[in-house]
Order: C-alpha cells, then structure tokens, then sequence
C-alpha cells in the first residue's frame, strides 16, 4: 500500500507558505515509476507557487518492494546521529508488518533485506547497489576502507554514496559529498575485485562485523563507531 500527505510547507527561498503532497509510504511493486524518481532525484521534489523555486523534502517514510522483497525506513538527515535509536524504531516496524501482514507477508519475512537510511541519497544508494546484484553490506566495508584515503579522513561529515556499478570498468562510482556542503563533491571508484575479495570472505566478516549483517542500519558509519568503541 502506498499513501501520501497534503501538508502546508514554508518555502526556503522566499519564506511564503504552500501546500505540497509527499509519500508516507511507497509500495513500489504496485508504483514503479517511485522507483525511478527517486534513482533520478525527483521524488518528494516541491515547487512553490510563489516564487517558483524547486525543493526537496527531507521526511520520514516507507518504502516497500514486494516483489524483492525490500522493506526500507527512511529517516530524514537531519536525524542521522539518532541511528542507534532509531534503529530500535525500524526493526519495530518491520515485524509490526509482518505481524499484522498477510500469510504470503509472514512466510516471506526471513527473506526480506530490512534496512534503515537517512535521506533519499541513502535510499538510492541501496536501489543501485540490488538493481545491480550486490550485497549492500559489503559495499559500506569498502566505503570504510575509502574513509581511509587523506582528503576524506577524519570528516565528520563525510557522506558516500553510490552513482552507479560500472561493469565495464570493474568499479563502483561512489561520491562523497556533506550535507550542509562544507565537504565539495568528489567522485571515487571502489575496484570490483575488491568486492569480490570481501564477498568471498563473508561468513568471516558476519562474525567479525554483526551488526552490519544483522541488523538494519547497514552503513560505514556503524562500522567507524565500532572500531572506535573496541
């Protein structure tokens, strides 16, 4: 099922209230054309009728993709430091679905990839990364590796996310980028082979990395706090 709200929003550029409608949740299975929006940038995109200036909305929401078995909680950035919270928050609404589901919901449960991320950058991410048969949990293993290189160490706020897996130059295109744009955008490659060396060794790093593997807030950030609390 998907819903959208009609809420009175306050445009940024010139400060005039307007109405604008944005997804609470998105089923995808039933709304495909969601799915590109947001790979393409577009989804929750609000023109102001004042003044004609465009803008992204940054809310909660639900995504679903029945059919891949996708179940994502998106939060809004702003909320990016509240993820363990918030983590406690998406496991609940999983089984809330599941519970209160269909039969076909509930003996599909053990097969759904549950995720939690913040921001419509976060969501794409993933999407790219199963569109193109990867395992989102050893892609953010190399991300953690790539937080290593000078120019991107020790920034706070330091996002990466993929563009896109080029096959045909055995690479993942990854972008890091910040929020509040202190941090200029810069592209990255993270070389296929490496991924391939990290799958291999996965039953290895599931024991090594269990959180990542287990539970939904499946990101390099995760990753750099535990290294740190150990």
């Amino acid at each position: 099922m998907s819903s959208f709200d009609l809420t009175t929003m306050r445009c940024p550029s010139c400060g005039k209230d307007f109405e604008g409608g944005t997804a609470d949740s998105i089923n995808v299975t039933r709304m495909p054309w969601a799915k590109e929006q947001i790979l393409a940038g577009e989804l929750h995109r609000v023109e102001c009728p004042h003044c004609h200036a465009r803008h992204t909305v940054d809310r909660s929401f639900l995504y679903t993709d029945m059919t891949l078995g996708h179940f994502v909680l998106v939060f809004p950035n702003a909320q990016l430091g509240e993820w363990p919270e918030l983590e406690l928050v998406a496991s609940r609404a999983f089984h809330d679905v599941v519970d209160q589901g269909p039969p076909m919901v509930r003996a599909m449960a053990d097969t759904f990839r549950v995720r939690q991320v913040f921001g419509l950058r976060d969501l794409g991410d993933k999407l790219r990364l199963w569109e193109a048969g990867l395992d989102d949990t050893i892609v953010e293993l190399m991300k953690l590796e790539l937080t290593q290189v000078p120019a991107l160490a020790r920034r706070a706020e330091l996002r990466l996310s993929v563009d896109g897996v080029l096959d045909s130059e055995d690479r993942i295109a990854i972008r890091a980028w910040s929020l509040d744009g202190s941090l200029p955008d810069s592209s990255w490659g993270a070389p296929l082979a490496r991924y391939r060396e990290l799958a291999s060794r996965r039953a290895e790093l599931v024991e090594r990395y269990p959180g990542l593997f287990l539970r939904p807030y499946v990101s390099y950030r995760r990753l750099a706090r535990e290294e740190i609390d150990k």
